[in-house]
């Protein structure tokens, strides 16, 4: 389930320049009757954040207020949102619970998956692995 979260919350900001705040409150995890997961379902759009360059990169653009609180200055912004609100607020508690955080198994495990998805040359993947991450 690890894989599914993040790969349903990186590339839309490495591909679109899109982040969602993707903590517990806003996002409900989905499964099937056979309790396979089929995805995530999310809320506040409010908390979606817009870097337009990287957006037109990809052959997109929106209509935005100058002055919108939806756009992110920097990728940096966004991937500061992923950082805080998906791996801190959430996988990390899930490694706590499990007593995987101490030992630093559950770092390594995000830090793998995370490395199938972003590659370690990419300027954000410093930003989080350096030795102090700054965030939020």
């Amino acid at each position: 389930m690890l894989k599914n979260f993040l790969e349903a919350f990186i590339p839309p900001a490495r591909d679109y320049g899109i982040a969602i705040e993707c903590h517990s409150q806003n996002v409900l995890v989905r499964f099937d009757d056979n309790k396979q997961l089929i995805g995530f379902g999310f809320r506040d759009f409010g908390g979606i954040s817009f870097h337009r360059p990287t957006l037109q990169r990809a052959g997109l653009d929106g209509d935005f207020s100058v002055k919108s609180s939806s756009l992110a200055a920097t990728t940096e912004e966004l991937y500061d949102k992923i950082f805080h609100c998906g791996i801190h607020s959430n996988l990390f508690q899930i490694m706590k619970a499990l007593n995987l955080h101490y030992s630093g198994v559950g770092c390594q495990v995000i830090k793998d998956i995370l490395a199938t998805l972003l590659p370690t040359h990419h300027p954000e993947w410093n930003l989080w692995f350096q030795p102090t991450v700054y965030y939020k």
